[in-house]
């Protein structure tokens, strides 16, 4: 099983700390769920485009709920540290 890349973690990561749904995140872009979901679960590089559609989507989001989607986007640190286990 390849990983994601890194943009659609990046995105995922986001909506889950705005509480927001692919449902929402479709509705905000003016396509269906079932085409959003591809997108965020394809192995693929998104096109500039459509990485520019999701991520206008996503701060028009954190606008109607008076979040900084900036900070979301670009965290000055980690909100997790990795364990290290042994």
């Amino acid at each position: 099983m390849q990983l994601l890349p890194e943009w659609n973690g990046r995105v995922v990561g986001v909506m889950h700390r705005m509480y927001m749904t692919k449902t929402a995140l479709a509705k905000e872009m003016g396509l269906s769920r079932e085409y959003v979901s591809r997108v965020l679960n394809s192995e693929d590089e998104q096109s500039d485009a459509m990485r520019i559609k999701v991520e206008t989507a996503l701060e028009s989001f954190a606008k109607s709920r008076k979040i900084s989607f900036s900070e979301l986007w670009n965290p000055k640190e980690r909100t997790r540290m990795p364990q290290n286990r042994i």
